[in-house]
């Protein structure tokens, strides 16, 4: 697809069957290993996050999100990424030069060998490339902790923005890599 982040296939709930991703994201929460999933809503431009501990989901964690198309604009890191935080300054992504790739993973090479992102491009200016067809800029809005139904930790976030490229998807398979800054050197797989 062309434009897969535009593709009414992405709407709906993904189990996230891998990942590269830290906890929660990767399905565990403290000692406990649950399930992920994604719940997409292109409608309204939201999507959260959610792990279930089985049995009976007596733990679980979600993180509820809005997105937009990525319009090629980096997002800067200060010093309070370290605490959870991204700033909300920004530069213009340089589509001039290609942004770093992880070269030393054999697995991620070859995803990106053969789904290419849109900053592969050295030909034209950031502002001339569709960003938007693969790419989405999400805002975190909460994050909620439930231990039996009962609201534990409900975290509310402050401009935290990252990039989410999809690669690929179908009816049956998403890939989305899942990065601070919208440089392909701090991505995440999620498969």
């Amino acid at each position: 697809l062309p434009a897969p982040a535009r593709s009414p296939f992405v709407e709906g709930n993904w189990v996230v069957e891998y990942t590269t991703a830290p906890p929660p994201s990767n399905g565990q929460l403290g000692p406990f290993a649950g399930l992920a999933y994604q719940e997409v809503d292109l409608q309204s431009g939201r999507y959260a996050n959610v792990l279930r501990v089985p049995p009976n989901d007596w733990l679980s964690a979600t993180l509820e999100a809005s997105w937009i198309e990525w319009d090629g604009v980096v997002i800067l890191e200060d010093e309070d990424a370290a605490a959870g935080a991204t700033s909300a300054k920004a530069v213009a992504a340089d589509a001039t030069s290609t942004p770093p790739t992880k070269e030393t993973n054999p697995f991620m090479l070859a995803l990106s060998s053969i789904f290419p992102s849109p900053n592969s491009s050295n030909s034209a200016k950031s502002k001339s490339l569709d960003y938007g067809a693969t790419c989405w800029v999400v805002t975190f809005e909460t994050l909620t902790i439930k231990l039996f139904g009962v609201p534990l930790i409900n975290q509310k976030f402050n401009n935290v923005k990252r990039v989410w490229r999809t690669t690929y998807v179908d009816e049956n398979t998403r890939i989305v890599r899942a990065g601070r800054t919208g440089n392909q050197d701090d991505e995440m797989l999620f498969y």
